[in-house]
């Protein structure tokens, strides 16, 4: 079972990662394209920058997922480390529901602004905001995931240290 939750775990995190490359690659492309147009055509293209926008925010949800994934947020890690093995542990059980706790409040306000925004488009393309708004509860419903995996996978109980 154990197993299983990691191979999830690993195939989801590499959709992610291959979302960001590609988003990435797709901005780098759509400005070297506005730049081309722009300043040797001297035609711009209008709906550039709002897709780069998109993607950009887009990148940022799904990478901050990545960054909970790979436990790569702000960590006060200096001041964990003084401690005992089974303090640390126990202190990153409470961070880990912590964060979880907060991940789901930011799930719900982001379903609920979706909500808000619905029927809304965006001025210069036309585009249904909601596509953009849409990153905010995936990405934090994916940061929830890793959480939820980082439970299973790195907290469990045969794991408590012993001292």
């Amino acid at each position: 079972m154990i197993e299983k939750i990691r191979k999830l775990e690993q195939r989801i995190l590499k959709l992610e990662e291959w979302f960001i490359l590609i988003a990435l690659a797709c901005i780098v492309f759509f400005q070297i394209m506005q730049v081309v147009f722009r300043y040797i055509l001297s035609s711009p293209i209008g709906w550039v920058d709002e897709y780069s926008r998109f993607l950009f925010i887009w990148m940022i949800m799904i990478g901050s997922a990545v960054a909970v994934q790979k436990i790569a947020h702000f960590n006060v890690e200096f001041l964990v480390e003084k401690f005992n093995l089974r303090i640390q542990w126990l202190t990153n059980v409470v961070v880990t529901i912590l964060s979880s706790s907060f991940v789901i409040i930011l799930i719900v306000a982001g379903f609920r602004y979706l909500v808000d925004m619905k029927g809304k488009v965006s001025s210069a393309t036309g585009v249904p905001i909601e596509i953009l708004n849409f990153a905010i509860p995936v990405g934090f419903t994916l940061m929830a995931m890793h959480l939820l995996f980082n439970i299973i996978l790195k907290n469990k109980k045969e794991e408590l240290p012993v001292e």
